[in-house]
């Protein structure tokens, strides 16, 4: 089976945009926040559904052709190159974001002794042996960590809901 269903793609990509906040960005974000945590998350939410409506919508206005194919008939070459060159300066910056936050999670959890060259030479060798597999590969392996923090997600959501004082949440 060498195709993915809508269905893996999604569990795909709620692996990867649901894995790097909680495991790097929330605890920031609630440090910063203190009580107030909550609602920023939520306005994030909020604020990722807009873009995502327009997205959307720019999508189904020629269904069948690729976003890169045809962004230029509705906004111009010049324009649309430029910010096809920003989204991809945009997903080198993610990936440089991504690979230090995982290194920065090995030294501190795993090897607290090893130097920093020889834990990025590691990962980035790991990163390119898996890209090497394949995105079927990567989309297969995602399926079994969908599961996982589905199932931790269920039980610790409620758990962090109910803390807090409540007198305070509220308060502007």
């Amino acid at each position: 089976m060498n195709h993915l269903t809508a269905g893996q793609a999604y569990r795909f990509m709620f692996v990867y945009l649901y894995s790097e906040p909680v495991a790097f960005l929330l605890q920031r974000l609630f440090k910063m926040s203190g009580y107030q945590g909550w609602l920023s998350t939520i306005g994030g939410f909020l604020i990722s559904l807009i873009f995502l409506f327009f997205t959307y919508r720019l999508g189904s206005i020629n269904p069948d052709k690729p976003w890169i194919s045809f962004g230029e008939d509705i906004v111009g070459k010049v324009v649309h190159r430029f910010f096809i060159g920003m989204i991809v300066l945009l997903c080198l910056y993610l990936i440089s974001i991504d690979v230090e936050n995982f290194i920065i999670f090995l030294q501190s959890m795993y090897l607290p002794q090893t130097p920093i060259w020889l834990t990025s030479t590691l990962t980035l060798l790991c990163i390119c042996l898996t890209a090497r597999s394949g995105l079927v590969t990567i989309v297969f392996m995602s399926e079994g960590i969908f599961l996982v923090q589905l199932f931790t997600s269920t039980f610790l959501i409620p758990a962090v809901g109910g803390g807090g004082i409540p007198e305070y949440c509220l308060r502007w």
